[in-house]
């Protein structure tokens, strides 16, 4: 594949976590940039899982699917979904324990410039208190490819999420404060290795950051990190 958001509905374990917050949660995210390059007809399968910390909760997890479709050489069309769970939370109030996503997108990657890769998509997720919402994003990446075996990766993206349904008001035992999920734009960083192991089979890594600013009310915010692995086969010729 080419990945998605360029992020972006970032691993559905930053959802989860921004999920905890008064903003709306990203796009998945997620990176994992392959080796390979797909020729025209081949379709890609890849698992994605990690974990991050963030807004309102100690530790997340979770975990996407998502297939490519090489629809030219340069140009891959992408469909994702995956969900995650707060594994250990803070003293909040309504904030949802589950979360899921789903993202439609498309990457660009030129063959004169195979360090350059180029995403966008939209999408949308739906938590356990009943907030729903819709995304879309744009991002950026740029890396190396070594031998046909390794390339290292990194790179930056801009989305927007907004609620369709805010759900019931979150509240902060600390402060006594109840606020709702507020539209908001996110910004995101990620830095990976993917590998070659055999033939078109290939695994990676990657770290992201995530921070994020509610549009419509002030003092609000959110900032996620954390990690995944992602194990992706090709079906079909590549370069």
């Amino acid at each position: 594949m080419r990945q998605p958001l360029p992020w972006t509905c970032l691993l559905v374990l930053l959802l989860v976590a921004a999920g905890c917050a008064t903003v709306s949660p990203p796009p998945m995210r997620m990176l994992n940039e392959p080796v390979l390059r797909p020729e025209a007809g081949a379709v890609s399968l890849s698992a994605t899982a990690g974990g991050d910390v963030g807004i309102f909760f100690k530790a997340a997890a979770g975990g996407e699917a998502r297939v490519d479709l090489q629809a030219t050489r340069e140009i891959a069309l992408e469909a994702s979904g995956g969900g995650g769970h707060v594994v250990e939370r803070q003293d909040v109030h309504g904030s949802p324990t589950w979360l899921a996503c789903g993202r439609l997108g498309g990457v660009y990657r030129p063959t004169h410039l195979d360090w350059l890769t180029l995403r966008f998509g939209v999408g949308g997720g739906g938590a356990s208190t009943g907030l729903t919402y819709a995304t879309t994003d744009v991002g950026v990446s740029f890396g190396w490819t070594f031998l046909r075996r390794v390339r290292p990766y990194g790179g930056v993206s801009l989305a927007l999420s907004t609620p369709i349904e805010h759900g019931p008001w979150i509240g902060n035992t600390q402060d006594d404060t109840l606020r709702r999920p507020q539209t908001t734009l996110w910004l995101g960083g990620n830095l990976g290795l993917a590998v070659r192991v055999a033939g078109n089979f290939e695994v990676g890594a990657e770290g992201f950051v995530d921070t994020g600013f509610r549009v419509t009310h002030n003092g609000d915010g959110g900032l996620l990190f954390g990690g995944t692995g992602v194990l992706r086969y090709t079906f079909g010729p590549t370069n």
